[in-house]
């Protein structure tokens, strides 16, 4: 089976870690200390020096996935942001910017219009959006800066986690890579 994959350092750092983990969790082990490989007729007596070659080659694909990928997340976070659902913030937004059950001057006749938006990949904010006396669109924002607002956004964030890629398809490899080295490391000790 072929894993595809736009980035190869994703790829790489993906399959080696996944292959480390299979092969603890399977609870995998060298049966002898000569280690063959019958396909290109080779043997090695000293398998230690291949388990340091292969987690040195781990941490070698870690390290270019995080120079090539660092920060790569965040422009597709801000714009999944839009994607957010609304049921995660709509309660506490609306008594951040002191909105009640008066709907009339709200954006719609029944419920305030209030969203989390990053423009152009700033910073997210909180907006909310009514109308004036005569009817001309207001809109007022409020930066994220109190704990509340952050954990707000921290549980939107893991709503987007499982519904868009862009921080599944950053963090995954990351969370397997630490996976791998927690199993080595237990099944070491």
């Amino acid at each position: 089976m072929a894993f595809h994959d736009s980035s190869p350092e994703r790829r790489n750092l993906s399959v080696l870690s996944l292959s480390i983990i299979i092969f603890y969790l399977a609870e995998g082990r060298l049966t002898d200390s000569i280690v063959r490989l019958q396909v290109v007729n080779v043997k090695f007596e000293r398998p230690e020096v291949l388990c340091f070659f292969l987690w040195g080659v781990l941490v070698w694909f870690l390290f270019r996935y995080w120079v090539i990928h660092q920060g790569s997340w965040k422009k597709e976070f801000y714009e999944e942001l839009n994607f957010a659902p609304k049921f995660v913030y709509y309660r506490y937004l609306t008594k951040k910017f002191g909105l009640g059950d008066d709907f009339t001057r709200a954006y719609y006749s029944d419920r305030h219009y209030v969203r989390i938006i990053s423009i152009s990949g700033s910073k997210p904010r909180f907006t909310h959006i009514n109308k004036s006396e005569n009817n001309n669109q207001l809109q007022e924002s409020k930066e994220i800066d109190s704990f509340a607002d952050k954990c707000i956004l921290f549980v939107v964030a893991i709503c987007l986690f499982f519904k868009k890629p862009s921080l599944s398809g950053y963090f995954v490899p990351y969370l397997l890579f630490l996976w791998a080295i927690i199993l080595g490391g237990w099944s070491a000790i």
